[in-house]
């Protein structure tokens, strides 16, 4: 078989995609940027199934039997079979272009298939080591606007502004790209298009003006792909896992914000949580805090159930996930707070991956305008000779029994005793378990043995790393946010 006839994969990887949608403070273009990824990538009107379908027509004008064969695209990235080298080139130029428009940079790699087409693996593997390289050493041409006539675009500051856009009561001037992004904030998500989410941040429903950005993520989900052995498999893997994060996101919305659901399912509008990436296996979303943490360990526990039921595909243990949490107040800058959401994200599959692949969760509350990430937070906020403040990140198993353990803390003492539990934390052990169980001096004979035994259970223990950590300050800081049950219902 010549190499013109030869069967060709195509792969392609969005460059920076979280640079292209968090590279402005503005919900709206941060909204856009993220709906025009998706749609370009994976929607069935956009341009790559667009593409697709002209690639077909022009192959039975040639009268060729063969046709391409869709594997995957979701996430900014996409996987397809061409017939031949030549159908792959002309793809590669049009894609490329229709990314472009929009100010994204895209990476691709065409890469002949040997053998049987179906044992697609042994392709993949080393194409996609190729398509990481080209991605490394791809020119990053800076691009310096200097031109003292010109006003620069007042989101992202690096293209001259060309056009007026009203949000509010504020009008800004904007860059063409800029402009694109802000032009489809209102456009409906292409997974849940019978649902309207917010779009303007000071109309969110929170308590206390406390929001939290979440980030998700797939644990080691390259692994499970490598072990798949067929384009089918690979077709099957990439529509179940889909498939699995629509239906455990949908859930969600109804069993941990009862009070956005309504009879009429197709008309659903929500005021508190607003999704900003939903693809592939990657979840960002902004949500009021006091459902953050009940809402991501439901979303990974049904995530777990669901893939479970497909062991050939994702294995025994199904899909894992890790989760980063920032709380922060609503009028925070978004891209700095996602990129300290990322830093928690890090930290969970760091313990993830040292606790063989379990689904993990950290959490972060930003009281000051610090923007370092979490290592550094720690390391100047919750650590002391060989004192740790915190036992973070935690197993989702064990993150509803945390909550349990914060509600009744709050039952147990009254707020400004929760509060004094910060200040007598920052005291040497022995000292701080002197002034903690004085608290318990006035208590009753039961409710005394649940506090001894609370303490007991989250009090300072010496872990692998030969330091003394703790678990209190952890709940006292999930009392913060989630509070009394009957206090979450009050609203700003």
């Amino acid at each position: 078989m010549t190499s013109h006839h030869q069967k060709h994969l195509f792969l392609l990887d969005a460059d920076s995609i979280q640079s292209y949608i968090f590279n402005t403070n503005r919900l709206k273009t941060i909204i856009g940027a993220s709906w025009l990824i998706d749609h370009i990538n994976a929607a069935s009107k956009g341009d790559t199934h667009r593409l697709i379908r002209e690639a077909d027509n022009e192959l039975k004008k040639n009268k060729n039997k063969e046709t391409v064969e869709f594997i995957y695209s979701a996430g900014g990235n996409t996987k397809l079979i061409f017939p031949s080298a030549e159908s792959a080139q002309v793809f590669d130029q049009k894609i490329k272009k229709a990314y472009n428009r929009h100010g994204i940079s895209v990476t691709t790699h065409i890469h002949p298939i040997k053998g049987d087409a179906n044992d697609i693996n042994r392709t993949i593997t080393p194409a996609q080591k190729i398509l990481a390289q080209k991605k490394y050493n791809k020119d990053r041409a800076l691009n310096l606007p200097a031109s003292p006539f010109f006003k620069l675009c007042e989101l992202c500051g690096k293209e001259y502004a060309e056009n007026i856009r009203k949000d509010g009561d504020d009008e800004i001037v904007i860059c063409t790209v800029c402009d694109q992004k802000f032009s489809k904030a209102e456009e409906r998500l292409r997974l849940f298009p019978d649902y309207e989410f917010f779009t303007n941040i000071e109309k969110m429903k929170t308590v206390k003006n406390m929001i939290a950005v979440v980030v998700m993520d797939g644990n080691n989900m390259s692994a499970k792909i490598r072990k798949l052995g067929t384009v089918d498999e690979l077709k099957q893997f990439a529509q179940k896992t889909e498939d699995i994060i629509r239906e455990a996101f949908d859930s969600c919305l109804t069993e941990v914000l009862p009070d956005e659901s309504c009879a009429d399912k197709k008309n659903r509008k929500f005021n508190t949580i607003r999704p900003l990436i939903i693809g592939g296996d990657d979840i960002c979303l902004i949500i009021a805090a006091v459902y953050a943490l009940d809402f991501a360990q439901h979303f990974i526990k049904k995530v777990e159930t669901l893939s479970k039921h497909s062991p050939d595909l994702f294995g025994k243990k199904g899909i894992t996930f890790s989760a980063g949490i920032l709380f922060i107040k609503k009028n925070y800058p978004f891209n700095f707070a996602h990129g300290i959401a990322e830093s928690l994200l890090r930290s969970a599959k760091r313990f993830s991956k040292e606790h063989g692949e379990c689904s993990a969760l950290d959490f972060h509350i930003l009281l000051s305008s610090s923007g370092d990430d979490i290592e550094k937070t720690r390391e100047r906020e919750y650590k002391y000779d060989d004192h740790v403040l915190t036992q973070k990140p935690f197993h989702v198993g064990d993150m509803e029994n945390r909550l349990e353990a914060a509600e009744n803390l709050s039952t147990m003492l009254a707020r400004n005793k929760v509060k004094y539990l910060r200040q007598a934390l920052r005291r040497s052990r022995e000292a701080s378990m002197v002034e903690m169980l004085k608290l318990a001096l006035r208590m009753g004979e039961k409710t005394r043995g649940d506090y001894i035994k609370f303490l007991n259970d989250y009090g300072w223990q010496k872990e692998s790393d030969k330091l003394w950590h703790t678990g209190i300050l952890d709940l006292v800081e999930i009392t913060d946010i989630v509070g009394k049950k009957e206090k979450d219902n009050g609203t700003s």
